[in-house]
């Protein structure tokens, strides 16, 4: 769900060198929705999220590549400032409530 909920997975699962390997078990947990593209705030949210991965990986991708301080700082806002727009579309596509989101965010 929300990038906090998938990094607390992280915990789940084993190093092996570079990549992180996740049992079956804590994966089928993760209650994924399937968007119906046929309904347009479920698509519209849908194209939401991938633009904004889309932004993200490319940010992530010149954070790498940054040297300088402000340069790392502003691009550091950028990708949080992503982050918590993917998370409000997927508490809306999930149409979570108050409660939940603050349970989530807990994590």
């Amino acid at each position: 769900m929300c990038f906090r909920v998938l990094q607390s997975f992280q915990n789940k699962g084993k190093k092996q060198g570079e990549q992180l390997q996740i049992d079956k078990e804590p994966l089928l947990q993760i209650p994924l929705k399937k968007v119906n593209f046929q309904n347009k705030t479920e698509k519209n949210a849908h194209d939401t999220i991938v633009k904004a991965v889309e932004n993200l990986i490319q940010l992530n991708q010149q954070l790498q590549q940054a040297t300088q301080t402000t340069q790392k700082n502003a691009i550091e806002r950028a990708i949080a400032s992503l982050e918590t727009q993917i998370d409000a579309e997927i508490y809306q596509l999930y149409a979570l409530s108050e409660i939940e989101i603050t349970m989530l965010e807990k994590v």
